[in-house]
C-alpha cells in the first residue's frame, strides 16, 4: 500500500514538474545523477573503487547511481574490510581486496584516525582547518600492503572484463600516489574521480591546483565539481573532481 501511494504521489509530482527526492538521497544527488549520465554516456563496465572504507561508495553507485556493473574495492585497513566484504557479498558483482595502492609495492604504516574515513598514509595537519582536530587524530597505526595499479590491474584482468574502466580515489592525500603506480593503466581509464583539498589537512598532500595539472597532463578534463566538506564559515574544504579522459571521447 505504501510502495502504490509512493508511485502515485511521484507519478502526479512528475505530471506537475516536479522531481521528489528523499531525504536520504539530498546530499550526493548532484553527484548521483552526473555519474549516471557519465556511466551511460561513456558505457561504463567496470569501477575501481580506491580507497572503499567500509563500502559507502558501493552501495551509493548501487543505491543511487543505478549502476549494476562490476565494482573493484580495494581497502588495507583490516576492520574496515571486514564490513567492506560484508557488504559486497550482500549487494553482488561487487569483488574487495584488502589493500593499498600506492606508487611502489611494499608494506607501509597507515594511520587509522579515530574516525576511520579519514585513515591516511599521510599525518594529520591542523594548522589551516581545526574543524577535524578531535576525529582526524591517530588513534593507532596499522602496518597495510600496498600494491601498484599497473601490477594489480594485470593480475585482476584474468578474473574479471575490466572493459570500460572508471577508477574513483579517495586515499586521504594519497592519490597521486595511485596514479604514479599505474601510469599504464591510467592511459586506458575512460573517466575517473579525485577527492581534492582547497585547504589541506594532511602534512605533505597536493594542493588541489597541483592535483588538477596532473590529471590534466595525463588527459583528462573535469565535467564536474561537488563539496565533500566546509569548515563553520561554509569555506569549501574539500571537493569531488570528476574527469573524463580525452583520449576517449576519439572513440566514444
Amino acid at each position: 500500500m505504501k510502495v502504490a501511494l509512493k508511485t502515485l504521489i511521484s507519478r502526479l509530482a512528475r505530471r506537475a514538474g516536479y522531481q521528489i527526492i528523499p531525504l536520504w538521497q539530498l546530499k550526493n544527488y548532484e553527484l548521483a545523477r552526473h555519474l549516471e549520465m557519465v556511466f551511460a554516456q561513456l558505457n561504463i563496465s567496470c569501477v575501481l573503487d580506491v580507497g572503499a572504507n567500509k563500502g559507502q561508495y558501493g552501495r551509493f553507485l548501487r543505491d543511487e547511481v543505478g549502476y549494476q556493473g562490476t565494482i573493484l574495492s580495494f581497502e588495507p585497513i583490516k576492520s574496515n574490510f571486514q564490513v567492506l566484504e560484508q557488504v559486497a557479498s550482500d549487494k553482488g558483482n561487487w569483488d574487495t581486496y584488502n589493500y593499498a595502492l600506492g606508487n611502489e609495492s611494499t608494506r607501509k604504516k597507515i594511520n587509522v584516525m579515530k574516525s576511520d574515513v579519514f585513515s591516511s598514509f599521510l599525518s594529520p595537519d591542523h594548522s589551516v582547518v581545526n574543524e577535524f582536530d578531535v576525529i582526524n587524530s591517530v588513534e593507532r597505526e596499522e602496518v597495510v600492503e600496498i600494491r601498484k595499479l599497473d601490477e594489480v590491474v594485470r593480475s585482476i584482468e584474468m578474473d574479471h572484463d575490466i572493459g570500460r574502466m572508471y577508477v574513483k580515489l579517495d586515499t586521504q592525500g594519497y592519490d597521486l600516489e595511485v596514479i604514479d603506480g599505474g601510469r599504464n593503466t591510467v592511459r586506458h581509464v575512460v573517466a575517473l574521480q579525485s577527492e581534492m583539498s582547497l585547504k589541506n589537512i594532511y602534512r605533505g598532500m597536493p594542493t588541489f591546483s597541483k592535483s588538477l595539472q596532473k590529471f590534466n597532463e595525463l588527459g583528462f578534463e573535469a565535467t564536474g565539481f561537488f563539496p565533500v566538506a566546509s569548515d563553520r564559515q561554509n569555506r569549501l574544504i574539500e571537493f569531488d573532481c570528476v574527469m573524463i579522459n580525452s583520449a576517449t571521447l576519439l572513440v566514444s
